[in-house]
């Protein structure tokens, strides 16, 4: 499904539908998809809420993209940093504590 995704998305726009969390799609939504996803799940409990299937899907499809040449997706090596000291952590939770009750939270 998500190589289907990226393959489209060169010609036309794509989207990922997603139903509501209580009912899913309509047959009439359904008909306006060319594609339905199933994502398994423990037969026990197979249920999965809104957020967690468009995580998955949203996961699958950046998958298939950067494994695309013409993605150029390359992963960044973290930077070799020192944590902050006592004192940088401290004014830095000062600075925090001020900018939240400036602000009001």
């Amino acid at each position: 499904m998500a190589a289907d995704v990226i393959l489209n998305a060169q010609t036309a726009p794509v989207a990922l539908v997603f139903g509501r969390e209580r009912s899913g799609l309509t047959n009439d939504e359904i008909r306006c998809c060319t594609h339905q996803v199933s994502i398994p799940a423990n037969p026990d409990y197979g249920i999965l809420n809104l957020s967690q299937a468009v995580q998955i899907l949203a996961y699958e499809v950046h998958r298939a993209w950067r494994k695309g040449d013409e993605s150029g997706f390359t992963y960044q090596r973290p930077l070799e940093a020192t944590p902050p000291s006592r004192e940088q952590f401290l004014h830095f939770q000062a600075h925090l504590g001020r900018l939240t009750q400036a602000s009001g939270f």
